[in-house]
């Protein structure tokens, strides 16, 4: 049985966030990611309705095919505009584009550090 893996990501108010993972097999060879797609959604709490922040295939995640990266982003923009001390996330593959194939990846807990230097303009 498949159980996500943990990591904590932190996330820097007004700084672009980026990730590159790469999501590989029990024996370290990279899993073919050609026609999947992926969610990834931050929450304040696990069971909280309103969403932070929400990446997908569309907007915010990158799947590399055959290579099996993963590269999570989120502008500086957006992250300037997040409001929150501490959250959760979790990240999802859908095989074929196929929900009913969840693999929960990865999940996790989440850290904004706050800005402290703030420009006049």
């Amino acid at each position: 049985m498949y159980r996500a893996g943990k990591y904590n990501i932190t996330i820097e108010e007004g700084v672009k966030f980026e990730l590159a993972i790469t999501y590989v097999d029990e024996n370290e060879d990279p899993v073919d990611l050609t026609d999947c797609t992926a969610c990834m959604d931050i929450r304040e709490t696990k069971e909280s309705d309103s969403v932070i922040a929400t990446l997908t295939s569309d907007s915010g995640i990158t799947l590399g095919g055959a290579a099996g990266t993963i590269d999570l982003e989120i502008s500086a923009e957006d992250t300037r505009a997040m409001d929150f001390d501490k959250a959760y996330y979790d990240l999802e593959i859908y095989p074929g584009g196929l929900k009913s194939e969840t693999i929960r990846l990865l999940e996790g807990k989440v850290k904004l550090s706050r800005e402290v230097t703030r420009s006049n303009d």
